[in-house]
């Protein structure tokens, strides 16, 4: 029989107990990160057993209050086999090596490991993701032991002093496959279960995005202005969601490349707002202001008014422009390629 002890202290609380919610959080989130590991050992194609087989065979309950502490046992049935074994001796083993890999003294190594555990990168989000939640960030001291016929065979803490590794770790491995996305902020919900709000093109459904502490300031503040998101989407019926979020910020200017128009001597950059119903750039050197439904039009509308000013301000002479003109033919020289 396995045992996995799970004991919370209370970090400089003395005997005050430490608050049920507090408890049942841990208590939830290591049983995610155990079963999220105990899938990926028993998803190998050898292992010829149900895959909620495991779950029937778990019991993660709190069994003892005292002081400032709490322990929690996770009671596992060694009755079962994988390939000729007690099926929860490799998960165990994988629980204790993913919780040590955060405590590796070079941080590059602890990487490595969590890759060569987990080598599918959609396992590795969700342990990571796990691993983020559980990880205590104060008031609580939380130490885990490994029992198999009484006798301790693993013992980890879960170190504050580890836990900002997690979260470089998880946006590393989220970058990898994370899309842009520039919108307008619509509609936003700060009351309620579930906090949330929407980036929107114009004549698109929009994609809705959770809205956690981290983001509420941001967000209220710049309701129906141009943002650009950064993190992963994904469309649940007809609806697209953002799974998780690792950037977001004002966009107040946007860019013109001469890689994207030869035309150009240098990079261009114009002022940028929404007015309600159109996204609005302007140039005022230039006097450029474009109007476009969505950001990408821009571009277009850019180009545009560039050949406008090309084809016929240079050319024009002095005599027939007005002083205004006269001040944008002299300055237009200063943005266009002459080759």
């Amino acid at each position: 029989m396995y045992e996995i002890w799970m004991e919370i202290a209370g970090e400089n609380i003395g005997v005050k107990e430490i608050p049920a919610e507090v408890l049942g959080k841990f208590l939830v989130r290591t049983q995610h990160l155990f079963h999220n590991v105990a899938q990926t050992v028993l998803r190998k194609p050898r292992a010829k057993i149900k895959q909620d087989e495991y779950k029937r065979n778990l019991q993660l309950v709190f069994t003892e209050f005292k002081g400032g502490s709490a322990v929690c046992k996770l009671r596992t049935s060694a009755q079962m086999t994988l390939e000729g074994r007690p099926y929860m001796e490799p998960v165990v083993t994988k629980f204790f090596e993913t919780i040590n890999a955060v405590k590796f003294e070079k941080e590059e190594d602890g990487v490595q490991k969590i890759v060569d555990t987990y080598p599918d990168r959609d396992q590795r989000i969700r342990i990571l993701g796990n691993l983020k939640t559980l990880w205590p960030t104060k008031e609580v001291r939380v130490d885990y032991k490994a029992k198999y016929q009484q006798e301790l065979i693993y013992k980890e803490r879960l170190d504050i002093s580890f836990q900002p590794r997690i979260p470089r770790w998880l946006n590393a491995e989220l970058k990898q496959i994370s899309q842009r996305l520039v919108g307008v902020i619509t509609r936003l919900r700060i009351d309620g279960p579930s906090p949330y709000f929407y980036i929107q093109e114009v004549g698109s459904t929009g994609v809705r995005c959770s809205l956690d502490d981290e983001l509420e300031e941001k967000v209220i503040t710049n309701v129906k202005k141009p943002v650009y998101i950064e993190g992963i989407f994904e469309k649940h019926k007809k609806q697209r969601v953002a799974v998780s979020i690792q950037d977001l910020d004002i966009l107040e200017t946007t860019n013109m490349l001469p890689s994207e128009f030869p035309f150009l001597s240098k990079p261009v950059e114009l002022d940028l707002d929404f007015d309600g119903d159109f996204y609005v750039a302007t140039l005022p050197e230039l006097e450029l202001t474009l109007y476009s439904e969505t950001y990408q039009g821009l571009k277009e509308e850019f180009e545009i008014e560039m050949g406008y000013l090309m084809d016929h301000i240079l050319t024009t002479s002095d005599e027939k422009l007005s002083e205004r003109m006269k001040h944008v033919k002299q300055a237009l020289p200063d943005y266009i390629n002459e080759e």
